[in-house]
């Protein structure tokens, strides 16, 4: 399991707020990109999914910022007992927005992916567009949870410094 940074520390949680505008940033792309493929009528689908997803994406850039933090707490460990010196301490800013960038890149990637397979006229005959739309999300949101779970699970085990 992946050790976890303080979120209390005032500075750690206006990085929350960063990273909330990442997911927000990503998602207005996302349904700019969607108001030319979906032709929904309704503004409270894209408002009320998007926000939902932005939330969604916030708390996976989270996880994966502990689980980043966590491989490179193990990798300056590593490297500290090989060559038997101090090495410089490990940033967690740094190690919170790789988290937040390679999570946002993985779920971009699995977004388009199923966008490309379900906007095909005979993909869900049945299923309204704006389902679509909302399935998209939510199922390359559930990838990505799986693909953060994965790594957190093939993590090695490392101690906090002193």
């Amino acid at each position: 399991m992946s050790i976890k940074i303080p979120w209390q520390e005032p500075k750690n949680r206006a990085i929350i707020f960063i990273l909330f505008g990442f997911a927000s940033l990503l998602e207005s792309i996302i349904v700019l990109y969607a108001t030319y493929l979906f032709p929904i009528n309704s503004i409270y689908i894209y408002i009320f999914e998007s926000l939902g997803v932005t939330l969604f994406l916030t708390g996976i850039e989270i996880l994966f910022a502990q689980i980043i933090h966590s491989l490179r707490l193990y990798l300056w460990q590593k490297k500290a007992a090989k060559k038997k010196v101090r090495l410089k301490k490990v940033s967690i800013n740094w190690s919170i927005f790789y988290g937040a960038g390679i999570s946002l890149g993985l779920y971009i990637v699995f977004y388009f992916i199923f966008s490309y397979y379900l906007l095909d006229p005979f993909a869900l005959i049945n299923f309204p567009i704006y389902g679509k739309f909302a399935l998209i999300q939510i199922l390359s949101g559930i990838v990505a949870v799986i693909i953060v779970a994965i790594f957190d699970s093939l993590l090695p085990q490392s101690k906090m410094p002193d």
